[in-house]
């Protein structure tokens, strides 16, 4: 065992990290400083497996439900949407017009778009959830297609109908421009009435995408086939079940077996939940099983990472447990949480839209439009309230428009074996983990929680303290407090990989005690990033304040989130005081250096 009793600060240090397959990483969304400059536009970091968040303040886009990102083999933002445009990297404008026509007034037919276009120059994004998804080109990695709705008034709803679905085609160059290859191109059905969701899902030869949109009071949903040569109608498919008229959201298993779709039906106080196992050889879609649950409009749903069990809401004010593997999923159903009443300003947060991330976890967006806040299920896997859901836990300290974007599992590889397996991808084992307390009243008892993915077979922890593990996410006991060294292994005939990290466990302090040291500030010289993490290991908000040695303020951020990754890149190389002032007004001051 090798022990370091240096009890100063919590820094990990991830090794043999794994590269690619980290276009879904980070997440944009939120509303730009330009209509308020207590704005910004956030993006949700979740490299390090946690969950960082990073203020975009020179981003110049809202996004409002419809809303999706992809990034580069890095992880980090490369093309984002919010259904009415196109930004990239460097906050460039790819394309400020997409889906649009012009006013139909003569035949009493507002533009969509410009229903959403404020005439102070802001396309505040469509409010249709999972309305649009970037995938990468098959056949060009270089290049993207954004997929996305369009949408007309119809009457006989008495609201904007999807009637179609367009693409657009874009080209990264090395330099970090790009080129708009083509936009609004249909593909599929037109003139029909879809469902709002469309949802993505690798292919089992590991390289293609199945895309999927509902077609309203049919048997019938299209299917999209992307390949190196483009986008394929395969046709309207009949799932076996009568799909309703209604409006609903979606969402795909983390492993590709599942897709779960609900409706908030019009004119009926019901909520219908279908549930579809998935072929990713041919794209098919067969009908598993289906219940109804009170009506709620924008039905959420999330897998845990095992795909063991299924969350949604109901009444906006219920969010309940499913267990995918009962004979009778309806009635497996388990009150996990309560609408606690809390409210932000005059805003409720009642359970809407559900993030599936890649860090294991799930996050309940409020139904409220410019909520601060996101709800959390800690552990989905786990069964009943041992999911750990914490009501409004992160206070993002911005309003964001009920965004929950809409990405796809990148991390699925090839089904080995099956008849689609003709491409030789090969599923790589890759190793990546995050960790915690178990409980907060036994420092020494970690959760660790496997986030490996490229289906490793075998796992083997090393614990720095002369014991092991071999299950994928173990909860293990330490001897004392000190500086541990952890180690992940994963692997499988075709690759094994690790990845450490070094965890540092002290007392419980009360934060009364004058050695209570409350943030982590990390790395320390920095080049240009600077990471402040709450030692209690949730979320909190204050005042980043930084000084020169003269005591010249060089950086006020105002009140944010904490932790957060701060961009410091026009920051000089030079000897810096950083202080984080709580809400409560105590404050931690640090010495950091930025060198080049």
């Amino acid at each position: 065992m090798t022990k370091h009793l240096i009890l100063l600060w919590f820094y990990s240090m991830v090794i043999n990290h794994a590269i690619g397959q980290r276009e879904g990483d980070a997440w944009i969304m939120g509303y730009a400083t330009s209509i308020n400059p207590h704005n910004s536009v956030l993006e949700l970091d979740f490299e390090s497996g946690n969950l960082a968040i990073k203020r975009l303040l020179g981003e110049l886009s809202f996004t409002l439900e419809t809303c999706s990102t992809i990034c580069d083999d890095e992880g980090n933002p490369l093309i984002w949407t919010n259904g009415m445009l196109i930004r990239g990297r460097g906050f460039q404008m790819i394309e400020d017009t997409i889906s649009y026509v012009p006013d139909d007034l003569a035949n009493m037919k507002p533009s969509f778009w410009n229903w959403w276009y404020s005439d102070n120059d802001y396309a505040f994004g469509f409010p249709i959830p999972n309305g649009a998804i970037i995938l990468p080109d098959p056949g060009d990695l270089s290049q993207s297609y954004v997929i996305y709705c369009f949408a007309e008034d119809d009457v006989r709803v008495g609201t904007f109908t999807v009637f179609k679905w367009l693409s657009a085609k874009i080209k990264h160059h090395k330099d970090d421009t790009f080129d708009l290859i083509y936009k609004d191109i249909p593909f599929g059905a037109e003139n029909v009435e879809f469902q709002y969701p469309i949802k993505a899902v690798r292919h089992a030869n590991g390289r293609d995408w199945w895309l999927y949109s509902f077609i309203r009071n049919t048997e019938s949903y299209q299917l999209t086939l992307l390949d190196p040569t483009g986008l394929h109608d395969k046709g309207l498919v009949n799932p076996g079940i009568h799909i309703p008229n209604g409006a609903g959201l979606a969402t795909i298993s983390p492993q590709g077996n599942y897709l779960a779709i609900g409706f908030a039906i019009w004119g009926n106080d019901d909520q219908h939940v279908f549930f579809f196992d998935i072929d990713r050889c041919s794209g098919a879609l067969a009908f598993k099983d289906s219940f109804s649950l009170a009506t709620q409009l924008w039905p959420g749903f999330g897998f845990s990472a095992s795909e063991k069990f299924l969350y949604t809401s109901s009444e906006y004010n219920y969010l309940w447990q499913f267990d995918m593997d009962a004979n009778d999923i309806g009635a497996s159903r388990v009150l996990v949480g309560e609408y606690d009443g809390f409210v932000q300003g005059s805003f409720s947060t009642k359970f809407g839209p559900i993030m599936q991330t890649p860090d294991g976890r799930l996050y309940v967006v409020p139904t409220s439009g410019s909520n601060e806040y996101l709800h959390v299920i800690d552990r989905p896997d786990e069964p009943g309230t041992a999911c750990k859901l914490r009501q409004h836990a992160i206070n993002l300290t911005v309003p964001q428009g009920r965004s929950a974007p809409n990405i796809p599992n990148y991390r699925l590889g090839p089904i080995d074996g099956s008849p689609c397996d003709t491409l030789e991808i090969n599923n790589l084992a890759t190793s990546r983990w995050r960790w915690e307390v178990d409980e907060p009243n036994d420092p020494l008892t970690i959760r660790f929680t496997d986030l490996s993915f490229y289906e490793p077979d075998t796992w083997e922890w090393d614990f720095d303290d002369d014991q092991d593990s071999d299950i994928p996410s173990p909860i293990h006991t330490f001897p004392d407090y000190g500086l541990y060294h952890v180690c992940q292994t994963v692997e499988n005939q075709y690759q094994r990989d690790s990845t450490c990290q070094w965890i540092e466990l002290m007392p419980n302090v009360s934060v009364d005690d004058p050695r209570y040291v409350p943030f982590s500030i990390t790395p320390n010289p920095f080049t240009n990033e600077l990471s402040i993490t709450h030692r209690a290991a949730g979320f909190t908000t204050g005042d980043v304040i930084i000084t020169d040695l003269q005591g010249t303020e060089v950086l006020n951020t105002g009140r944010i989130p904490l932790p957060i990754t701060l961009e410091l890149d026009n920051l000089p190389v030079g000897m810096y005081i950083c202080t984080v002032r709580e809400a409560d007004g105590r404050m931690t001051s640090m010495k950091v250096v930025k060198w080049e």
